[in-house]
């Protein structure tokens, strides 16, 4: 998290998973010189772990890293020891605006204190990404359940707003937080009836970045030469450095649940109401770091890697593993489908299994390269 939401930078981590002891060398080879150890690892990720992403509206980004913790070297005195971090971009897909329960529309009616006004609030879609086209509708009467109305009941205004609100759950970070995506005002001088003010609002969802077009089946790349190459040409294209670590696709906000913070979006509707009281209320909203343009080849996508699970591990594996909710247990039976260690020792055989040449071996002064064919 940056330092503007603090008084200073704040950093976490946490551990999702992990294997204590991956590799130990048995005790009459311990002393022994190896060229390369190869150890093979199938993690299961939890069901909650939080995809990794950057949101440039609060500069603040979630990382995994797979951390390897190395001991080596043949006597106590002589010890090896050092700790290398890799990058594991991780994403999900449990946001794709084409899932069912996001194309069911999402029907809200709000009452106001006095119980004079009532709003009918409607999402066609509860779901959209980035360049996505969305609507609402909003239709604001007098109640109709009502039989005593006040007279003189007029709407004066109503203002639509759809914010990102930053929830933390740190000690030195915001409570609350939010800030404005998408806005609509409009102000009236109407008399309320049972029939009503209808109003149906269109939006375009903003987006940081035109990357998710590598997704779309009907981009096309397109040969081309530079003639000259300057500094304007490249302020003109949308082209930004990728964060080491995160997505392409996951580099702008999107509704996300984590443990140092969470991000949700709501929709804020203020009604104004003349001799009678005002209304307020919100709606949530779900925001998916993919649009709908690139659904159908992450939808063909998703579904050849579940068939290649199921060739991998078996139909009752995959079942196994998707109806059990302890962790531990699911993580046991995926373990027996991860193959041993292997080791390569430092001798002809094992710099040949590495794939170097043979005649290259236990020479200095030459580099490998010299002897492919």
């Amino acid at each position: 998290m940056p330092s503007k939401l603090s008084s200073s930078e704040v950093y976490k981590d946490y551990r999702t998973t992990s294997k204590h002891l991956a590799y130990l060398a048995p005790p009459n080879e311990a002393d022994k010189d190896i060229l390369a150890l190869d150890i093979p690892l199938l993690y299961l990720l939890p069901r909650d772990i939080t995809p990794s992403f950057f949101t440039p509206t609060w500069d603040a980004s979630l990382v995994h890293m797979l951390v390897v913790d190395f001991t080596g070297g043949g006597l106590p005195s002589a010890e090896l020891r050092c700790s290398i971090s890799f990058f594991i971009p991780i994403q999900s897909f449990d946001l794709l605006p084409l899932y069912r329960q996001f194309r069911e529309p999402a029907h809200e009616t709000h009452t106001s204190r006095d119980r004079h006004t009532e709003a009918l609030f409607t999402l066609p879609v509860t779901c959209a990404g980035p360049q996505d086209q969305f609507s609402v509708d909003l239709k604001v009467r007098a109640n109709p359940m009502l039989n005593k109305r006040v007279k003189g009941l007029t709407l004066k205004s109503i203002s639509v707003k759809l914010k990102e609100v930053l929830e933390c759950f740190d000690g030195g970070l915001p409570a609350h937080k939010e800030v404005e995506l998408l806005t609509f005002s409009k102000d009236y001088d109407k008399l309320l009836t049972t029939e009503g003010v209808s109003e149906t609002l269109s939006f375009v969802f903003p987006s940081e970045n035109d990357w998710l077009a590598l997704y779309d089946s009907s981009y096309r790349f397109e040969e081309g030469t530079v003639a000259n190459a300057s500094a304007t040409f490249i302020r003109t294209k949308n082209y930004t450095k990728p964060i080491a670590g995160i997505p392409l696709t996951n580099t702008q906000s999107f509704s996300i649940s984590g443990k140092l913070f969470t991000l949700r979006h709501e929709f804020q509707v203020k009604i104004k109401i003349s001799h009678g009281r005002n209304l307020e209320f919100s709606v949530p909203f779900t925001v998916s770091p993919f649009n709908v343009a690139s659904c159908n080849y992450l939808f063909s996508w998703i579904r050849e890697e579940c068939n290649m699970a199921r060739d991998r591990f078996g139909r009752e594996t995959v079942a196994e593993i998707a109806s059990t909710h302890n962790h531990e247990a699911a993580q046991s039976i995926l373990h027996l489908f991860c193959s041993p260690p292997t080791v390569y020792p430092f001798d002809r055989t094992g710099w040949k299994q590495l794939g170097y040449h043979i005649d290259s071996f236990g020479k200095s002064g030459t580099p490998v390269v010299a002897y492919i064919d």
